[in-house]
C-alpha cells in the first residue's frame, strides 16, 4: 500500500534505550523513554550521628526523533527534573531541542540546544557510565554542559577521527531562561578524538566486551571573554572576563576490562580583581582530573567500578577537593533493567568552592534504570 505504515521496535543496546519507530517511505519517528528511581542514604556533618535518607525520581525522560533524508530533529525532556524545577546540568528539564542536517556525507551541522562537544565525559550519558555523578572537574559546575549554539562536526576514516567546532551563547543551562546575556560575546569550542581500531562507543564500560584492544583519545579547547557574569558569591560557570579552557582524555577498552581518564585546565582573566584574592597576576588558574577503571562480565551481566578525581577551583587557595567513588551494578531484561550501587566518600574539600560545598561525607546511593 502506498501510504502502509510500519511500526517496527528497535533496541538500541549503546544507549540502553528502547525506541518505537513509525516508518513510511523516507521519513521515521521515533519514541524513547527511560525511568529512574533512586535511594540515598549520606550522613551530616553538621549533624552528627544523623543521616539524610530520600527517595528521588531521578529520570523519567521521553525523547523525540524524526528523521528526514538529510535532516534530523531531536526533542527530549526530562519531565521529573521538569517537576522538580533541577538546575543541577547532570538532571535538566530539557535535554535536547535541535535541528541537525546532513547535506554531505560524514559532514553534519547541528543548532539549538543540545551538549557541548567537549569533554568526553560529557558526552557519555549517565546511563552507560556506572557512576550516577560524573567527576567534579566535569559536571557542569565549572564549564558549560547543555548550551544554545551551533557545532559542525567532520569525520574520517569511516567515523574513527572527529572534528567538531561550535560557537554557543557560552552561560550555559543558564541560556534557558531567555534574554539573560547582554554582552552577546559567544563561546568557541573545539574538539578532535581518534579511536582504534573502532568507533568510540561513548561508554564508561566496556559492556560490549571488545575482542580487539580499544584505544580512544580527545583533546577539547574552549574561549569566551565575557563582559558580565550570573549572579552568585563565586562563580566560575559564567565569569566577566576572558576563560580559557582546555582538556584531554584518554580511554581504553579490553575483554570487559575498561580505563579512562581525562584533564582539564583553565585560565581566567576576570574583570573583578577581587577574585584574584590579592595575587599580583592578572589571572588565576582552575584545574581538575580523573582516572577511573571497571570490569564488566559479559556473562553474569555485572560490573565493578572505581573512580578517583581531584578538583583546584582556585590557585591562589591552598588545598583541593577529592573523593573516591566505588560502583556495582548489574543488567537484567536484554539491559532494558540497570540496577546500580554507588558508594562515594568525599577525602577533602576546598576552603573556597564556586558553588555549595557538600555538608556530607560518605554517600550511599542506589538506584534503578527502566527503558520503556
Amino acid at each position: 500500500m502506498k501510504y502502509l505504515y510500519i511500526l517496527t521496535i528497535i533496541c538500541f543496546t549503546n544507549s540502553l534505550f528502547a525506541q518505537f519507530a513509525f516508518v513510511h517511505n523516507d521519513h521515521s519517528f521515533e519514541i524513547s523513554g527511560l525511568a529512574t528511581i533512586t535511594f540515598t542514604n549520606r550522613d551530616n556533618i553538621n549533624t552528627p550521628n544523623k543521616k539524610l535518607k530520600y527517595f528521588d525520581p531521578r529520570n523519567a525522560q521521553l525523547k523525540f526523533e524524526y528523521n528526514y533524508k538529510f535532516v534530523k530533529c531531536v526533542l527530549q525532556a526530562d519531565i521529573a527534573a521538569i517537576a522538580l524545577a533541577s538546575t543541577d546540568p547532570e538532571n535538566i528539564g530539557l535535554m535536547n531541542l535541535y535541528i541537525q542536517i546532513k547535506p554531505i556525507r560524514d559532514f553534519k551541522i547541528r543548532a539549538g540546544f543540545f551538549k557541548v562537544k567537549y569533554s568526553r565525559s560529557n558526552l557519555v550519558s549517565e546511563f552507560d557510565s556506572p557512576f550516577f555523578n560524573r567527576a567534579e572537574i566535569c559536571r557542569g559546575q565549572i564549564f558549560g554542559s547543555r548550551d544554545f549554539g551551533i557545532n559542525v562536526n567532520k569525520s574520517l576514516i569511516r567515523g574513527l577521527l572527529n572534528f567538531n567546532v561550535g560557537m554557543y551563547t557560552g552561560i550555559a543551562e543558564t541560556s534557558l531562561k531567555g534574554k539573560n546575556d547582554l554582552n552577546t560575546n559567544f563561546e568557541y569550542v573545539a574538539r578532535v578524538d581518534f579511536a582504534w581500531p573502532q568507533k568510540d562507543k561513548e561508554t564508561d564500560f566496556d559492556f560490549y566486551n571488545c575482542h580487539l584492544p580499544q584505544f580512544t583519545i580527545g583533546a577539547n579547547a574552549r574561549y569566551t571573554n565575557k563582559n558580565s557574569t550570573i549572579p552568585d558569591t563565586y562563580q566560575l560557570l559564567v565569569i566577566g572576563g576572558k576563560k580559557i579552557t582546555q582538556g584531554y582524555d584518554v580511554g581504553f577498552f579490553y575483554k570487559g576490562l575498561g580505563i579512562q581518564a581525562e584533564y582539564n585546565y583553565i585560565r581566567i582573566y576576570p574583570l573583578q580583581t577581587e577574585r584574584l584574592m590579592g595575587s599580583t597576576k592578572p589571572y588565576f588558574n582552575v584545574g581538575g582530573y580523573y582516572v577511573q577503571s571497571s570490569y564488566y562480565n559479559d556473562k553474569s551481566k555485572i560490573y565493578a567500578a572505581l573512580r578517583y578525581d581531584r578538583i583546584n577551583q582556585n590557585d591562589n587557595f591552598i588545598g583541593y577537593g577529592d573523593r573516591i567513588t566505588a560502583s556495582l551494578g548489574s543488567f537484567f531484561l536484554h539491559k532494558h533493567l540497570q540496577a546500580k550501587l554507588n558508594y562515594t566518600r568525599i577525602l577533602s574539600t576546598e576552603e573556597i568552592s564556586t558553588y555549595n560545598p557538600p555538608s556530607w561525607k560518605n554517600q550511599f546511593r542506589i538506584g534503578v534504570y527502566y527503558t520503556l
